[in-house]
This record gives C-alpha cells, structure tokens and sequence, in this order.
C-alpha cells in the first residue's frame, strides 16, 4: 500500500479515496438508528484482516472511537468514517434521528 493510497485523517473525509485500489464494495450493512444499533457495534470490535470498512453517516452525527489509538471524532454525513483492518473501534449515535450504514470493501469477495 501506498502513502497516496491512505491518509493520515482516521475519520477518512474522503473515505472512498481511501480505499485501496482494486478493492470493490462486497457488502452494505441496514440503516441503523438508534432503536436498531446492534450492541456489538457499540463495544470494541473489528473487521477481518483484508477487509475495510466506511461508516457513513446518512443522518445525524455518531461518535466513532478508535480504541487502539485512543482516538474520538465527530461522523457527519459530510465526514464519514474510515475503518483499517482488523482496528479496534466502537460508535455511539448522537441525537435521536441519526442513522448511518457500513459499506465493506475488500480486494475479493470474502469466501464463507
């Protein structure tokens, strides 16, 4: 991977540029809202080795924490959320109304 390729803004403003080359959309979460944030997501958790993920923000604002790096930001729908491999993070909705959806990517599609 190249230093083009990511940037140093964990919260990837620009979340899709950030993708690495050749990786390509495999799965999109629901819409989640705060009547349907699964608790997992609200804990530590991670996606798989090879996979990335872009928590996008369709509505409101949600809190996204990377564990690892102690590090907090501020997800708006103009500010999406950048997701490494295998990185550690939580997210907690902020407001009633917000509702956002994960995109994965991954240079393959992940065989089950």
């Amino acid at each position: 991977m190249t230093e083009s390729t990511l940037s140093n803004n964990p919260r990837g403003g620009l979340g899709r540029d950030r993708i690495p080359a050749g990786f390509t959309s495999h799965k999109k979460t629901p819409t989640f809202d705060r009547a349907s944030l699964p608790d997992g997501l609200k804990a530590a958790h991670a996606t798989k080795a090879g996979v990335w993920g872009l928590i996008v923000v369709e509505q409101g604002e949600v809190h996204y924490t990377i564990d690892g790096a102690n590090a907090s930001f501020t997800l708006t729908p103009d500010e999406p959320g950048f997701v490494a491999p295998t990185e550690l993070h939580h997210v907690r909705l902020e407001g009633e109304d917000t509702r956002f959806h994960v995109e994965f990517y991954s240079a393959a599609a992940p065989t089950t």
